[in-house]
């Protein structure tokens, strides 16, 4: 299953972080790679970011009652490298989820991939309440959308911000590869 999480507002940040989801049941990984999320990417975060993202891992779970299910924020890792670790839980099953991803590359997009530092501090603060009631956080107008695995169609507005996020060595290389498969559509065209 695939879910993609978009805050909705006016510089809302795109879904362009991916990262896996993980089911526990009573401690035990049950699931390692069936499941996936797509996020803002960490740099762009705010509470309503966490809010959305845990209410996504929510629908990992079999189905329940929103009052049933509780929740925890835990941060790890140096702080040139943090992580987040999302949790939901449902009785003896748990949707787990790391941001950015356990397989991220820090030395490509290092900054996309650190969370500020207030929201760490946001972070933290979340940490220190231990586990929560899910329902107990307010809701945050944000679009949580099944998408099907093979669709990796994006929209003009998200590739142009992913296109902007590229240095300008790599830009450069992407048009040059553009340029060549436009070029080589064209000549096959007219074979």
């Amino acid at each position: 299953m695939f879910f993609s999480v978009a805050l909705r507002g006016r510089h809302a940040s795109p879904p362009a972080c991916p990262v896996h989801v993980f089911i526990d049941r009573d401690q035990t990984r049950v699931s390692y790679r069936d499941h996936s999320l797509s996020v803002p990417m960490p740099e762009t975060w705010t509470l309503d970011t966490v809010r959305a993202v845990l209410e996504a891992l929510r629908r990992y779970l079999p189905g329940h009652e929103p009052h049933e299910v509780h929740a925890r924020v835990q941060v790890s890792g140096p702080q040139r490298r943090r992580r987040a670790v999302l949790t939901v839980s449902l009785r003896d099953l748990e949707a787990i989820v790391y941001v950015p991803a356990l397989n991220a590359d820090f030395t490509e997009d290092a900054d996309a991939l650190r969370f500020s530092a207030p929201m760490v501090a946001a972070l933290k603060t979340l940490q220190g309440r231990g586990v929560f009631a899910l329902a107990a956080l307010q809701p945050v107008p944000a679009v949580i959308a099944a998408v099907e695995e093979t669709d990796r169609t994006v929209d003009s507005a998200t590739l142009i911000d992913l296109l902007r996020r590229l240095p300008a060595e790599k830009r450069a290389a992407l048009a040059t590869l553009l340029r060549a498969s436009l070029e080589q559509d064209r000549d096959d065209d007219e074979a």
